[in-house]
C-alpha cells in the first residue's frame, strides 16, 4: 500500500477483503482513503468504524437482477409468480427523479 501512495494514489481499491481485522489494518497500511468491494457477510457498519471510505457493489447488484430475471422468466415458462413483485412504473419514475 505504501507504494501506491508514495506513486502519488489519492484512494486504494482492494477487493476480496471480508475479515473485518484486515480491513482495519489495510485501512491503516493504506494511509489513503480505502474503497472495498461489498460482500453479504461485510457489515456497513463495521467497515465505516473499520475507516473504510467508500464501499462498491461490483457485480452484485447486475448479478441479483440477473438472478431476478431468471426467475421471473421461469416463472412465465412454469405458471408461476415472482418471488419478487415487479417495481411499479410510478416508484422508478419518483427514484429517478428525486
Amino acid at each position: 500500500m505504501a507504494a501506491y501512495r508514495d506513486a502519488g494514489a489519492t484512494g486504494a481499491f482492494v477487493p476480496g477483503l471480508s475479515e473485518p481485522g484486515l480491513v482495519e489494518a489495510v485501512v491503516r497500511a493504506a494511509a489513503v482513503p480505502l474503497n472495498v468491494l461489498w460482500s453479504p457477510s461485510l457489515d456497513l457498519g463495521v467497515l465505516a468504524a473499520a475507516g473504510v471510505a467508500r464501499v462498491s457493489t461490483g457485480s452484485a447488484l447486475y448479478r441479483v437482477a440477473l438472478a431476478a430475471a431468471v426467475a421471473a422468466a421461469a416463472g412465465a415458462r412454469d405458471g408461476v409468480a415472482p418471488a419478487l413483485p415487479a417495481v411499479g412504473y410510478d416508484t422508478v419514475q419518483a427514484i429517478m427523479l428525486a
